[in-house]
């Protein structure tokens, strides 16, 4: 079976990424429309990453135990895990606090979103590295 994972990380980083500008555009100009959109890319980005971590862990159940990579890509998981338990937290305060980023919260706010990007480039840079580097998933 071919993996599925590589086809679907593309989603949570684009969304993620996009989530951060549009706050950074939304705490610049204030317009409306960019908070909404920051919102709405950070659910579509968890939604991405619950799919890339089950089909990651999928890809996983192939490697064999006494694989000597299983432990590169169990930290790769546990970034995954990480991202989801930051943005998780975040999706939390902004349902909590609709106008979070209007008050008194908005750099904690800003700060976990800033965190959870930095994760996500972390994550990548370690899949990126499994691939290219450790050749997990290339037979």
């Amino acid at each position: 079976m071919y993996p599925i994972h590589p086809f679907v990380i593309h989603f949570p980083i684009a969304f993620f990424t996009a989530s951060t500008l549009f706050m950074i555009l939304y705490l610049s100009e204030k317009e409306v429309a960019f908070e909404k959109a920051a919102y709405y890319c950070m659910i579509f980005g968890y939604i991405g990453a619950l799919g890339a971590f089950i089909t990651g862990s999928i890809d996983f159940s192939h490697l064999a135990e006494t694989d000597p990579r299983q432990g590169a890509v169990s930290t790769h998981a546990y970034c995954g895990a990480s991202l989801l338990l930051i943005y998780g937290v975040e999706i939390g305060l902004r349902r909590k606090y609709p106008k979070i980023l209007d008050g008194s919260r908005r750099w904690l706010y800003f700060s976990i979103a800033i965190l959870g990007n930095g994760m996500v480039f972390v994550t990548g840079w370690l899949g990126g590295q499994l691939v290219y580097g450790l050749k997990v998933g290339i037979e």
